[in-house]
C-alpha cells in the first residue's frame, strides 16, 4: 500500500486530534475532502491559495467583520480552524463562514500541534503510512470505552471514512447502523462473499464488508461490518484497513458486552438467591440496599415468577435447557427495559420481575413462548420478606397447570379462587399434611375415593358423577354415605363441603396418587353392596377449568 493511493481526508483529521476537534460548519461529505497541507495565517498575511489546504486561525475570534473578510472573499470554499468556546453567538457574528467548512478546536489547543500532525501525515512515506493506522487503530480502541460502545465504533468509523456504516447480522438485520443503505440489494451480495471480505459495487454503492465473528460461539460468523458510500473511487486502502480495523473491535465489544451481561446475571441471581433463602429474619436491611443498588425498586410493581418449560423431563441434559431458558427470558425482558433477577433452579427459572402479570404474559406471548411454557405469578412484593411468599405462590401456580401433561399457561395470584389463596397463605405443605390425614379413614377404598372424587368434580350432581363412573346413581348414593360414616361428616353440612373440597384440591394441586382411582380398566362398577371389595375402576374424569383451583378470567 503506497502513499500516494491513499488521501489524507478532513475526517482523518478529526479522527486524530479526537475529542479537542469538531466540525462547526459544512456537512458530513466535507469529512471526504483530501488535506494536502495546513498553513498557519495571521491578519495581514497572504491568503493560501493551495488547493487541499487547512487553514488555521490562532485569533480569528478576536477579530471583527472586517479583519475576517480576505478569508471570504475568492471562488470556492475554504477549510479553517479556529478556536471556539460553546458561546453560539460565535457563528452569528460570523455569517460568511457558513459558506466554509470550518473545523473547531477546543480553547486549550495548541494550534501549531494540528499543522504539525497535518504535515506528518501528509508525507507519502511507507513510514507515515504505518503510523497512520497506528492512530487509527487507537483512536477506534478508544470507542470501546463509551457508554455504549458499539454506537460510538460505528460512529467513529464513519466519521473517518466519510461513508454510512452498519452492522448487518447474517439474516440481513441490522444491528447497529449510521445512515440508509440498501440493504437489501448488499444483502445477496454479501451471500454470495467467498472470503471473510469483499468489495461491494451495488446500484450506484461502493464499498467494503468484512465479516465480523461471533468469538463466544465457537467463532461462528455473527455478520457484516459494511461501509458504503455513494462515489467513486471508494473504498482506497486505508478504508478497506480501517474496516478490517473495526471488525476486530466489533468482536471484542460483543465479547466485553457479553461477559458484562453474564457477570451482572451472576450478581442477580446471587441477590435472589439470598432473597429467596429468606426464612426467619424477613426484614434485611443490608439485602433491601443490594436490591436497590442492582435497579429494582420495592415501591413499584414487582413480584415472583416461576417458568417451566412443557414436558422438560428430570434427565441429565435438562439443566442445559434451563440454562438456555435463562438466557432467552432475560433477553426478552432486557429487550423490553423490564428490571429483574433471575435464577436458573433444577427444573424452573425464578425470577423477580419488575412488571405487573399483564405485563409479563405480553412479553411472553409477543415472544412466542407462552405455548411452551408454564408460568406462575406471585404476589406483589412490597418488602424483602414478601419475595419468598410471590415465590411459593408461584409455585402454587404452577402446581396448578402441571395437573394436566402438557397444558402449557400463564397463572397469576389474582387468578387463585378462595380456596388456593388459602393455600398460599397458610402453607401448600401444611395443607396437603392436613388432607391426608383427614382422608386417612379412606386408605385403600379406591371406590369410595372415586366416588367423592367425581362428585366433587361434577358439582355435587350425583347423576352426572354416576355417570361419568358408569353406575346407577342410587349405587353412588351408597358409596357417598359409606364416605360419610367413615370420615365422620355431612355432605348436608356446609362445613363438610368446605373441607372435603379443600382437602381434595390440595393433593390435586401437587398431584398425589394415594388417592387416585385411576386404574387402567375397561369393566363397570359392581353392584352397591359390593363397594367395598371392589377396587372400582373408573374411566378419566373430564377435565375443566374449574379443577385447577384457581378462577380464570373470561381471556383464557
Amino acid at each position: 500500500m503506497s502513499g500516494a493511493a491513499v488521501p489524507y481526508t478532513l475526517g482523518m483529521v478529526l479522527m486524530e486530534l479526537g475529542q479537542t476537534a469538531r466540525l462547526v460548519s459544512g456537512d458530513e461529505s466535507s469529512l471526504g475532502r483530501t488535506i494536502s497541507r495546513a498553513d498557519m495565517w495571521f491578519a495581514g498575511d497572504p491568503v493560501p491559495d493551495v488547493p487541499g489546504a487547512l487553514i488555521v486561525c490562532p485569533h480569528l475570534d478576536l477579530f471583527d467583520a472586517t479583519g475576517i473578510q480576505p478569508l471570504m472573499a475568492g471562488p470556492g470554499s475554504r477549510m479553517l480552524a479556529i478556536r471556539v468556546t460553546d458561546d453560539p453567538a460565535l457563528l452569528q457574528r460570523f455569517p460568511q463562514l457558513h459558506d466554509h467548512v470550518v473545523v473547531g478546536l477546543s480553547p486549550g489547543v495548541n494550534l501549531a500541534d494540528v499543522v504539525a500532525v497535518v504535515a506528518r501525515a501528509t508525507r507519502p512515506s511507507e513510514e507515515q503510512i504505518s503510523r497512520r493506522l497506528s492512530v487509527l487503530q487507537r483512536s477506534l480502541s478508544r470507542a470501546l470505552a463509551d457508554a455504549s460502545p458499539m454506537t460510538a465504533l460505528l460512529l467513529l468509523l464513519k466519521r473517518t471514512c466519510n461513508a454510512t456504516v452498519a452492522l448487518v447480522e447474517l439474516d440481513g438485520q441490522v444491528a447497529h447502523a449510521t445512515g440508509p443503505l440498501p440493504l437489501g440489494l448488499l444483502h445477496d451480495h454479501l451471500n454470495r462473499a467467498a472470503g471473510p471480505s469483499v468489495v461491494l459495487d451495488v446500484d450506484g454503492w461502493h464499498g467494503v464488508a468484512h465479516l465480523v465473528e461471533d468469538n463466544l460461539n465457537d467463532d461462528k460468523p455473527f455478520g457484516w461490518l459494511v461501509a458504503a458510500a455513494r462515489r467513486s473511487p471508494f473504498p482506497d486502502p486505508f478504508v478497506r484497513a480501517a474496516v478490517e480495523v473495526a471488525a476486530t473491535l466489533v468482536e471484542t465489544a460483543h465479547r466485553i458486552a457479553v461477559a458484562e451481561r453474564t457477570q451482572e446475571r451472576a450478581v442477580r441471581a446471587s441477590v435472589l438467591e439470598q432473597l429467596l433463602a429468606l426464612q426467619v429474619e424477613r426484614d434485611d436491611p443490608e439485602l433491601f440496599g443490594r436490591v436497590a443498588g442492582l435497579g429494582i425498586r420495592f415501591d413499584d410493581e414487582l413480584r415472583v415468577l416461576i417458568v417451566k418449560p412443557v414436558g422438560v423431563a428430570r434427565v441429565d441434559g435438562r439443566r442445559s435447557s434451563i440454562a438456555d431458558l435463562g438466557v432467552a427470558l432475560a433477553q426478552i425482558f432486557r429487550s423490553a427495559s423490564v428490571g429483574e433477577f433471575l435464577a436458573v433452579r433444577d427444573d424452573h427459572i425464578a425470577v423477580l420481575v419488575q412488571c405487573s402479570p399483564a405485563t409479563a404474559r405480553r412479553l411472553l406471548v409477543a415472544d412466542d413462548a407462552s405455548h411452551e411454557l408454564q408460568v406462575g405469578a406471585g404476589r406483589r412484593v412490597i418488602t424483602v420478606g414478601d419475595v419468598v411468599d410471590s415465590y411459593n405462590d408461584a409455585h402454587l401456580a404452577v402446581r396448578a397447570l402441571q395437573r394436566y401433561p402438557g397444558r402449557s399457561g400463564f397463572v397469576a395470584f389474582e387468578d387463585f379462587d378462595f380456596a388456593t389463596r388459602l393455600f398460599s397463605t397458610v402453607g401448600l405443605d401444611r395443607m396437603v399434611a392436613w388432607a391426608r390425614e383427614f382422608f386417612m379413614p379412606l386408605e385403600g377404598r379406591h371406590a369410595l375415593i372415586a366416588a367423592i372424587q367425581s362428585y366433587f368434580a361434577r358439582g355435587q350432581n350425583v347423576k352426572a358423577a354416576a355417570n361419568d363412573l358408569f353406575v346407577h346413581h342410587n349405587s353412588l348414593r351408597y358409596r357417598l354415605a359409606k364416605v360419610e360414616e367413615l370420615l365422620g361428616i355431612s355432605f348436608s353440612d356446609p362445613a363438610a363441603i368446605a373441607s372435603t373440597y379443600l382437602a381434595l384440591t390440595a393433593l390435586d394441586l401437587v398431584n398425589d396418587k394415594t388417592p387416585s382411582p385411576r386404574t387402567a380398566a375397561a369393566h363397570r362398577v359392581g353392584a352397591a353392596h359390593d363397594v367395598d371389595s371392589i377396587d372400582a375402576a373408573t374411566a378419566p374424569r373430564r377435565q375443566n377449568s374449574a379443577e385447577l383451583g384457581v378462577a380464570f378470567g373470561p381471556e383464557r
